[in-house]
C-alpha cells in the first residue's frame, strides 16, 4: 500500500475531547462504538489515552494507548528478547513480567483507508514507547490484534512479532520490542 504523504503531512493530531466530532467515524461498529461513546471519558479519566488525526475538522483515524505488564511466562521468549535471567531478588528469581504500552483500539474511517495513517498511527504508539522508555520503564509495545490478513500485516509489516502459540479465537498478540539502551 503506497504512503501518502501529502495526506498524512496535512492531518492534525490531537487528544481526544467531546468536541471532535464522531458521527461520520465508520471503521467497524466495535470501533466506532469505542470512538463514538466512551473514548472521551477514557481518556478524561486517565485509563486510556486516546490521539486523534483529523483531516479538515473529520475524524480521519484514532489510536488508544495505555501501560501494562506483559507476562512471558516462556523462557525461550525471554531469551529471545534478552531478557532470559534478568534476576528479581537476590535468591534467583527472574523477572517474567515486564512493562510495556498497549495499542487497545486502532480505527481508520473507511473514507480515508490505504494512504498509510494506520501505519503512521502505530509508528505515534512506538515512539510514545520509547520516549516513555527515558523516563519509566517500557520495553515492549503489544497489541491483541483483530485476526484479520488487513490487521495483523500491519504489525508484521511494522515489526510486530507473533510468539508461538499466542493467537486466540479472534484475536492474535503481537510484540514489538523497543529493545534495551543501545
Amino acid at each position: 500500500m503506497p504512503i501518502d504523504q501529502t495526506f498524512l503531512d496535512n492531518l492534525r493530531p490531537r487528544p481526544i475531547g467531546r468536541d471532535v466530532d464522531t458521527s461520520k467515524f465508520t471503521c467497524n461498529p466495535r470501533i466506532d462504538w469505542y470512538v463514538a461513546t466512551v473514548a472521551s471519558d477514557h481518556h478524561e479519566r486517565r485509563i486510556t489515552s486516546v490521539m486523534c488525526w483529523l483531516h479538515n475538522g473529520d475524524l480521519a483515524g484514532y489510536i488508544t494507548t495505555s501501560m501494562t505488564i506483559i507476562q512471558l511466562k516462556e523462557s525461550k521468549l525471554r531469551q529471545l528478547l534478552g531478557l532470559a535471567g534478568v534476576l528479581l531478588k537476590k535468591d534467583g528469581k527472574h523477572f517474567d513480567r515486564f512493562p510495556g504500552l498497549l495499542i487497545g483500539m486502532l480505527g481508520v474511517c473507511d473514507r480515508y483507508k490505504r494512504r498509510g495513517l494506520g501505519q503512521h498511527m502505530v509508528k505515534y504508539a512506538v515512539g510514545q514507547a520509547r520516549s516513555l522508555s527515558n523516563e519509566v520503564g517500557c520495553r515492549l509495545v503489544t497489541v491483541d490484534s483483530d485476526k484479520t490478513e488487513e490487521a495483523t500485516s500491519l504489525y508484521k509489516k511494522l515489526g510486530f512479532q507473533i510468539p508461538e502459540g499466542q493467537d486466540r479465537e479472534n484475536t492474535v498478540w503481537m510484540y514489538y520490542d523497543v529493545g534495551p539502551i543501545a
